[in-house]
């Protein structure tokens, strides 16, 4: 859907809104300028969120992912935010979740965590746990943690 008006100089505005969606990828995008020269694409408002996910109905052990990102862009304000979520679901020896978050509040600096967490099918109570923070310009962080049962309340951890 695109509105585009001229017939005032104060109101002048042109919006484009698109939205999409097809197999579980959902895709919206709203963009909006109201600058003094609407033809102007450095003053236009962007609002785009992207939702996905796929999982197959038929094999349970596959595997499942899940996407959402949120991106906003005002350049007359001079903010570009980006935000997203990846979770990927696998089954091999176990539940497997690698899970990403990352974010940019300044153009050229992102910060990103990621979660990869392992639960083994055939041990009594098993867990492994790693996760990374990169942040531009930053030295990253990493830690482990693996907490393992092998006999009835006998655990064994690693940090």
């Amino acid at each position: 859907m695109k509105l585009k008006t001229s017939a005032h100089p104060n109101l002048n505005f042109a919006s484009n809104v698109t939205w999409r969606s097809l197999q579980g990828h959902t895709e919206g995008i709203i963009a909006f300028n109201s600058g003094r020269n609407v033809g102007d694409s450095g003053a236009t408002n962007i609002l785009h969120l992207v939702l996905s996910r796929f999982h197959s109905e038929e094999k349970i052990w596959d595997d499942s992912r899940l996407y959402a990102s949120l991106d906003v862009k005002l350049p007359r304000n001079n903010i570009d935010y980006k935000l997203f979520l990846k979770h990927e679901e696998r089954y091999k020896n176990g539940s497997e979740h690698n899970v990403i978050l990352g974010g940019q509040i300044i153009p050229g600096k992102e910060a990103s965590i990621l979660f990869s967490i392992l639960i083994p099918r055939h041990s009594l109570i098993a867990f492994d746990v790693f996760f990374n923070v990169t942040v531009t310009n930053f030295n990253s962080c990493s830690g482990r943690l693996k907490f393992v049962e092998k006999l009835p309340k006998t655990y064994l951890v690693s940090i």
